[in-house]
């Protein structure tokens, strides 16, 4: 944020500049336009003062609203000043420049900012837009909390469930710890409950210890509730300190289910 706020146009504090960027991504964590002299909170986070802490990032949509956030950015990087603001992300003045790219690769840079559970993220604009122009393969990683973590689902069950309103149900996953680094500590529990009427009877699951290949079952229970529809029911591991060990993989942990109001069982 730094290296673009103080030579954009149209953006009258750096409080506001926050606030509407959090806003073009599709969060409103913050209040898009706060009022002068309300902005404490706003300029904390632009300072580095207030962290950028999971709770915010949750706020964002996925995926990012990144053709809102590309319009943001393009409305207030002139193209004048834009060869000022590629050169603080070590573009070197002789790349070709096209600003329809280079405003992809900001955002692209800020989606990894967003999803990653970490702080601290490495600036990757440079390599970003040079793949761009280049016309190259873009694969940007989603990191994993730890490094050399990873799991895999051996069995999912039947992922898709036909429910009765107000029915009690279990599912079982076999998880695999695929990684080389040993589980201590971890759970798993629901993390779209605000987008779903189904809810989960217990708020989280413990994990026993999980050495490198061991594996477990996972047994979750939960409750249709009196709402007909169609739903998805995702679970993620976190670790003892409540963080997302893989935000890449929020939906290999999912399951789907129907609920409707059967007449015949109900009238037995």
């Amino acid at each position: 944020m730094k290296k673009i706020y103080p030579y954009i146009s149209g953006i009258s504090s750096q409080a506001y500049f926050v606030g509407h960027l959090f806003h073009a991504a599709g969060s409103k964590f913050l209040e898009k336009s706060p009022n002068y002299g309300a902005d404490t909170y706003h300029v904390k986070i632009f300072n580095g003062k207030k962290p950028f802490n999971n709770k915010m990032k949750a706020s964002f949509p996925t995926p990012l609203d990144n053709e809102n956030l590309k319009i943001f950015f393009n409305l207030h990087i002139s193209n004048e000043i834009l060869p000022r603001i590629m050169s603080n992300f070590f573009i070197e003045k002789e790349t070709l420049i096209n600003k329809d790219l280079f405003l992809s690769a900001l955002c692209l840079q800020f989606e990894c900012f967003v999803k990653d559970p970490l702080d601290i993220v490495e600036d990757r604009v440079n390599d970003i837009y040079l793949k761009l122009i280049n016309n190259e393969s873009l694969q940007i990683k989603k990191p994993t909390l730890y490094e050399k973590d990873d799991f895999c689902i051996i069995n999912n069950g039947l992922p898709y469930h036909e429910l009765d309103v107000y029915e009690i149900f279990s599912h079982k996953w076999i998880i695999k710890n695929s990684g080389s680094i040993v589980w201590y500590g971890r759970y798993i529990k629901m993390t779209n409950q605000a987008e779903t009427y189904i809810k989960s009877c217990t708020s989280k699951i413990d994990i026993p210890v999980l050495n490198p290949y061991e594996q477990t079952t996972i047994t979750a229970v939960f409750d249709s509730r009196g709402i007909e529809g169609s739903f998805k029911i995702i679970m993620e591991i976190f670790d003892n300190e409540n963080r997302r060990c893989f935000p890449d993989k929020s939906n290999e942990i999912s399951l789907s289910a129907n609920v409707s109001f059967n007449a015949e069982v109900k009238n037995e």
